[in-house]
């Protein structure tokens, strides 16, 4: 994925801590971190999300909130995100064995 660059940086964080933007000749590319890694605003890497301290671009909102319980059809997971004054809600059931 590609778009203008926003301006004269050659690194950008992106919507997600797991990927980041590179500018190169005025187009930015969408670059992934590693396997659990997050990009570092500071340190313009990736980094372990404990020390890369993520935080969403301006104006934008993001967190989450994960909670399980084991219901009659297995255990099932919610995971709640907030993107963009979005409310975005997953519920993942593992079937009982």
């Amino acid at each position: 994925m590609t778009k203008p660059c926003p301006g004269d940086q050659q690194y950008y964080p992106a919507d997600v801590p797991e990927k980041f933007w590179e500018c190169s000749n005025g187009t930015a590319y969408l670059f992934d971190c590693p396997a659990g890694l997050h990009w570092d605003t500071e340190l313009l890497t990736c980094n372990y999300p404990e020390a890369a301290g993520w935080e969403p671009p301006a104006g934008r909102t993001s967190g989450g909130r994960r909670s399980a319980s084991l219901g009659s059809e297995g255990m099932q997971r919610l995971e709640t995100k907030h993107i963009q004054g979005q409310v975005i809600t997953h519920t993942i059931v593992k079937p009982l064995l």
